[in-house]
């Protein structure tokens, strides 16, 4: 099966970030034709995923996290690796009313112990309740979340796929809460969590799209996670 990727002109108006939070934008994407599309290290399209199947996800994904018990205001651990997986994770936390906040794939070889401790302290900083990584670094997390206080659930996005959904109503997420945490990046000291809220995103967006980069409608936009 050869896979199309989403095509760069939507079905939608263009509007620049000029919603309330990150899940209103996601709504209003989901009602267009454009998405995300995954390529490897050689150019090549291996994942597609629409903005409206990432909310579909997104919203199943986070009936599960409540089934969890997790309150609003929790965070969340993700391994953030480019996949699909990474961003369905991070909007099921934001429909839910969770903190996301994502941690570094392994960079060096040879430093399993250096990257085991900057993950437990990350997830000792943040006062985890939950932490996700793919198949491929479980082990490390894991290993991380062995002794840290807090950490209720360790797993992959798989077994987390297993899990049953809450019926418990979703609330609406409001500009002043936390959207998600940034950590600075540990090359000259312990990483250090920043708190980020969905009105400083979506204000730091309009200041990329609009005032910066004057996005127009045909544009695109390429990113990879390091």
């Amino acid at each position: 099966m050869v896979l199309e990727p989403t095509g760069t002109l939507n079905t939608l108006s263009q509007r620049l970030a000029d919603f309330e939070t990150l899940t209103d934008a996601l709504d209003y994407a989901a009602t267009g034709s454009t998405g995300y599309n995954f390529y490897d290290a050689r150019g090549v399209l291996r994942q597609v995923l629409t903005y409206k199947q990432l909310r579909q996800d997104a919203l199943s994904t986070a009936r599960r996290l409540l089934g969890l018990g997790l309150k609003r205001g929790e965070t969340i651990a993700i391994i953030a690796d480019t996949s699909p997986e990474f961003i369905i994770l991070f909007f099921a936390c934001r429909y839910a009313g969770l903190v996301p906040f994502a941690m570094p794939i392994p960079v060096n070889l040879g430093s399993h112990d250096i990257y085991v401790r900057q993950l437990g302290g990350m997830l000792n900083i943040s006062n985890a309740s939950m932490a996700v990584a793919n198949k491929d670094f479980i082990s490390f997390l894991e290993e991380a979340s062995r002794d840290v206080d807090g950490v209720r659930w360790t797993g992959t996005p798989g077994q987390l796929a297993q899990l049953p959904e809450s019926d418990l109503p979703m609330q609406k997420i409001r500009r002043d809460e936390i959207a998600y945490l940034q950590f600075t990046s540990g090359s000259t000291r312990a990483p250090q969590g920043v708190i980020i809220t969905e009105l400083a995103v979506m204000s730091n967006l309009q200041g990329i799209v609009r005032d910066g980069l004057a996005i127009y409608p045909s544009d695109r936009c390429a990113s990879w996670l390091p």
